[in-house]
């Protein structure tokens, strides 16, 4: 048996757990299999190289220096900023700018920032979208 609030193993037939003092229940003393639960809450990434976990927004393993994000994968950003700049109606300005897609690796996120706000500042007739978008990032 094992304690239901921290998890410590029972004594057979205690009434109070001997490491955190919760009372145990009567109904789960009398099934002598109990095993302890374990419950998932999410999953945990491992670098693919030395198998050390990983945190969220990680591009380079802290163990190993193993480059998870390959140098020659495409700037997500700079394409996105490459289409703005050849368009030139302000209604499909905006409409790309509420369409893209917000950037998941924390360096996409810095660059999207970057153009976002230099667009405030220069591109009054997109501001709204703009801003939007900030919100929403």
């Amino acid at each position: 048996m094992y304690c239901s609030n921290c998890g410590k193993e029972l004594i057979d037939g205690s009434k109070f757990c001997n490491d955190c003092g919760t009372k145990v229940d009567n109904i789960e003393q009398s099934n002598t299999d109990s095993k302890r639960k374990i419950i998932f809450d999410g999953k945990i990434h491992k670098c693919p190289n030395c198998g050390s976990k990983l945190n969220s927004f990680e591009h380079k393993c802290k163990d190993c220096g193993y480059e998870l994000r390959g140098s020659n994968l495409n700037n997500v950003v700079m394409e996105f900023a490459n289409k703005l700049e050849k368009v030139d109606s302000i209604s499909k300005k905006n409409e790309l700018i509420s369409n893209f897609y917000i950037p998941n690796t924390k360096e996409d996120i810095y660059e999207f920032f970057i153009l976002a706000i230099s667009n405030l500042k220069t591109d009054s007739s997109c501001e709204e979208a703009w801003k939007s978008k900030l919100e929403q990032t």
